[in-house]
């Protein structure tokens, strides 16, 4: 039995190195969030942001914080209620590509959204 709990990593919401600017390549994504949110109005979503390992721990928290909260932002300008929304932010706790590589490090700088409500 699952817990009815979708989430989606959303590897191409990507950020300025660094910074909590999202980067215009991520439009489609962010377009695609939107429009699920306004088809399914009850639903709610969790928002993590993530980060690379390059850094102080504490400051990577902080960023990855003000990453999905520049989310949360966008979908709050867009219209979408802020009660549907909530934010977290993980730092680099939970890498899923190597550091080593810059490649690796542009993908640990994602989002993931959970729909935590249908």
């Amino acid at each position: 039995e699952t817990s009815g709990h979708e989430t989606i990593t959303f590897y191409d919401i990507n950020f300025v190195k660094g910074k909590a600017t999202i980067l215009t390549k991520s439009r489609g994504a962010l377009k695609y969030i939107y429009e699920r949110m306004i088809a399914q109005p009850t639903m709610e979503i969790l928002i993590e942001g993530h980060t690379d390992n390059v850094g102080d721990e504490a400051a990577l928290i902080d960023l990855s914080l003000q990453r999905a909260e520049a989310i949360k932002g966008y979908l709050l300008h867009k219209g979408i209620s802020e009660e549907r929304m909530q934010v977290a932010g993980r730092g680099a706790a939970r890498s899923l590509f190597q550091n080593s590589t810059e490649s690796g490090r542009e993908k640990n700088r994602r989002v993931e959204i959970t729909m935590i409500k249908p």
